[in-house]
């Protein structure tokens, strides 16, 4: 064992140990090799008696021996060939290398390689953030079966691969790839109906794409979700009506039939659906939220405090203490045997939940903190009696944002700016009666007039594009402070939908949504 610091790694090493202290023949040693390497209990009890004996019979005290085959034993857990051994570490040194020299490469290779795996890909994508890669949500315009690499706003971002939804297998990809690839981005759910045959995506795997808002381009989820039926059958129709040769006026006249005439449009004029449902959706189809989770900013900040991200918790770390934040999802409180109050908590992070056990003790000093929707910093010890998955004994509690400051964004008053156009104090515009929230959205310069003029063009029309009562301004800083572009004419609608494209193009620090009321919607 002298190369290895009298440490047994090979199993080479016991086939050398065997016949030195205890007298087996070579073939007798590699059968021990075996049975510790296939961890035969059955076998390895066989063989600790005849080692023991013959360590013995050789000299060797009895209590030694027993010690040497507890070290052989231990080895099982992880001992492999001398061979297999030292191609491991050449990987990990080559992985470990291209980790932190070529980040977004391997981060994307590793997705597309565990795309099959929900929580794998959870837990990685996870990584990313922690790492600072952005991964941008799968669109059915963008994404490819893989993982790709693409522009982002703050250098090369991940966008997310079809490949790794649920319900969704490769042909069904394939056929909406190869109907993009010869026609390009689809321009709306009727042009998408009319290209794509739906028969070869089915149902399953659409509602799929709309669950995880791979089809955002054509309309919210709950819209496109109760439209589903109609798309299947404006799908069937186009593609059966083509496999017999029929040919519309439109097609004679090399026109496309126009979308107002579609018996998709008007598009159902139903509620979005709820934050927590959507995530909830995107938890259980790709193992993580695509869209950004209201914890996404905070993680990002304080990432060097925490151990780990609530799903990275399991049962090797049983006994060891963490530290992990998340947002209190809700709290059960029970009394003890001695009548004492103590409560139950599941937090939420951006990887997944965990529950909390709050003792009396603990539960007595910091009840205030356990409330639904507060975002919190937990330091405790992992415990995993019970069977039902990892637990975190709460010993210490703080308010994360408290911890962090109030510029993290999380559920707190947007803060207020100072503008070269004092004409209304920075204050939102007049709202109209039907006017529940204020957009305000900050648009940095990028040094390039053109780009700039066209920057704003483009977010003036994403935003004026939602039709609503809500009014919005944009922020534009500059040498004296910021310019407040006000717009008294122009109104649009808040929801999910719009936040998350604004997000996208500019970044999640850039938008602020301020309702009627002073406070930021729960949304």
């Amino acid at each position: 064992l002298a190369e290895t610091y009298g440490i047994i790694v090979y199993q080479e090493q016991i086939m050398q140990i065997a016949p030195q202290l205890s007298g087996y023949s070579p073939g007798d040693a590699d059968l021990m090799r075996r049975a510790v390497g296939k961890k035969k209990k059955e076998e390895l009890l066989k063989h600790r008696e005849n080692f023991i004996e013959g360590a013995v019979e050789r000299g060797i005290p009895e209590e030694a021996a027993n010690k040497i085959f507890d070290d052989i034993e231990f080895f099982a857990r992880y001992g492999f060939n001398k061979a297999h051994a030292a191609d491991y570490a050449v990987i990990t040194c080559q992985t470990a290398y291209l980790k932190a020299h070529y980040p977004v490469e391997y981060m994307t290779a590793l997705l597309t390689v565990e795309r099959h795996n929900t929580d794998k890909v959870g837990m990685l994508i996870g990584e990313c953030r922690v790492m600072g890669i952005s991964v941008l949500p799968p669109d059915i315009n963008k994404s490819d079966i893989y993982f790709k690499i693409e522009p982002g706003e703050d250098g090369p971002a991940i966008r997310f691969g079809l490949g790794a939804v649920k319900n969704v297998g490769e042909g069904p990809i394939e056929t909406i790839l190869q109907a993009r690839a010869e026609g390009g981005p689809y321009a709306d759910v009727d042009d998408f109906c009319r290209r794509v045959d739906l028969r070869q995506v089915n149902r399953r795997a659409l509602e799929s794409l709309i669950k995880v808002g791979a089809l955002r381009p054509f309309g919210q989820r709950a819209q496109l979700l109760a439209l589903i039926d109609r798309m299947m059958g404006l799908s069937s129709q186009t593609h059966q009506a083509a496999a017999v040769g029929q040919i519309s006026m439109f097609d004679l006249a090399g026109f496309d039939a126009p979308a107002a005439g579609s018996i998709l449009y008007p598009l159902p004029d139903v509620e979005e659906v709820s934050r927590r449902e959507m995530l909830s959706w995107e938890k259980e189809l790709v193992g993580v939220y695509v869209s950004e989770h209201p914890m996404q900013r905070l993680i990002s900040k304080i990432s060097e405090s925490l151990t780990c991200l609530l799903g990275q918790v399991d049962e090797t770390m049983a006994g060891h203490h963490v530290t992990v934040a998340g947002t209190v999802n809700w709290v059960r409180q029970i009394y003890t045997k001695k009548g004492k109050p103590m409560a139950f908590v599941e937090l939420e992070d951006v990887q997944g939940t965990i529950e909390l056990v709050v003792f009396p003790r603990i539960y007595e000093e910091t009840q205030a903190m356990w409330q639904a929707e507060k975002v919190v910093v937990v330091r405790g010890k992992v415990d995993i009696k019970g069977g039902n998955g990892p637990k975190i004994i709460c010993e210490k509690v703080d308010d994360a944002i408290t911890r962090v400051g109030p510029e993290l964004g999380v559920r707190e008053q947007p803060a207020s700016y100072s503008t070269t156009s004092p004409a209304n104090g920075g204050q939102p515009p007049t709202a109209s009666r039907h006017s529940a929230y204020h957009i305000q959205i900050t648009v940095s310069r990028t040094g390039n007039s053109e780009r700039d003029r066209q920057r704003l063009r483009s977010i003036y029309d994403l935003i004026t594009s939602y039709q609503g009562e809500d009014t919005f301004s944009l922020f534009i800083p500059n040498d004296q402070g910021r310019l407040q572009l006000d717009f008294p004419n122009a109104t649009t609608r808040h929801c999910v939908e719009l936040q998350q494209q604004l997000s996208t193009m500019l970044g999640a620090t850039a938008v602020h949504v301020e309702a009627r009321n002073g406070q930021l919607p729960t949304s």
